[in-house]
């Protein structure tokens, strides 16, 4: 005959069995984050000391970073050993979330925030503030959810970018700006071609003065009479072009007579 345990005695070993379920997952190992590359312009790329050797680089740290005339920075980092997700998104994982990017943190910060390696800042109000030239700070951080920062395990702290900005100056950008708006100017140049039209009024004008004064002059000239074929003719002449004009005024006259 079995005796049935009283329940106390095997609740430890049901608590043992919900305490390995919980157990948190192994860490993928120390995270890596550092700030390795800014894209000022197009087909401009400014590498820190951290961007790998073999990167293609147009400048390196320490030389300015010449902002373009769009005002605008894309800054790209290197993620390691980290899963970059939208806000809230990753669920119990231990080292997953998104990446934040803040301009100048301890002045007047400004800070983008995204799931990807490569983050773009709008330096449009900074320029306008004339305070885009000059010395600044890019830091980033990592965070789990919106409110809790990822602060360790990394392979080493992540450090501040100390950058030198320097704006293509706004009249350099007008200049580009306006010679690429002369291209609809030489529609303008077709406002020439008007000038050009006055030429091309002209000489079938006459041609079409003569041959009206012609014909209004001959069949002025045939019906009413001569002198109404040298009105007619004279008129339509006088109106449309000269010499020809002249030639249907004769018309007239010929078929007046």
């Amino acid at each position: 005959m079995h005796r049935l345990l009283p329940f106390w005695i095997a609740l430890p070993a049901l608590v043992g069995c919900g305490s390995d379920a919980t157990t948190p997952p192994a860490s993928p190992g120390n995270v890596t984050l550092a700030i390795t590359k800014l894209l000022p312009q197009d087909s401009l790329t400014w590498c820190s000391e951290s961007a790998p050797d073999g990167d293609s680089c147009t400048a390196r740290q320490p030389e300015p970073v010449v902002i373009g005339c769009d005002r605008e920075l894309g800054v790209t980092v290197d993620v390691q050993n980290f899963s970059l997700r939208v806000p809230d998104a990753c669920g119990s994982s231990l080292q997953c979330g998104f990446l934040s990017l803040t301009l100048d943190p301890d002045a007047a910060p400004i800070t983008v925030t995204g799931a990807a390696k490569t983050l773009l800042f709008d330096l449009k109000d900074l320029h306008t503030q004339g305070k885009l030239d000059g010395e600044h700070v890019l830091r980033p951080a990592l965070f789990l959810t919106s409110d809790h920062p990822f602060t360790h395990p990394f392979t080493a702290d992540p450090v501040d970018l100390p950058v030198t900005f320097q704006a293509v100056p706004d009249a350099d950008c007008a200049a580009a700006s306006g010679g690429t708006g002369g291209k609809p100017g030489s529609a303008g140049t077709g406002g020439t071609g008007g000038s050009g039209g006055s030429s091309t009024g002209g000489s079938p004008g006459n041609a079409l003065g003569g041959a009206a004064g012609e014909a209004a002059g001959g069949a002025a000239g045939d019906t009413p009479g001569g002198a109404a074929g040298e009105a007619a003719g004279g008129a339509a002449g006088d109106t449309r072009g000269g010499a020809s004009g002249q030639a249907g005024a004769s018309a007239g006259e010929s078929g007046g007579g």
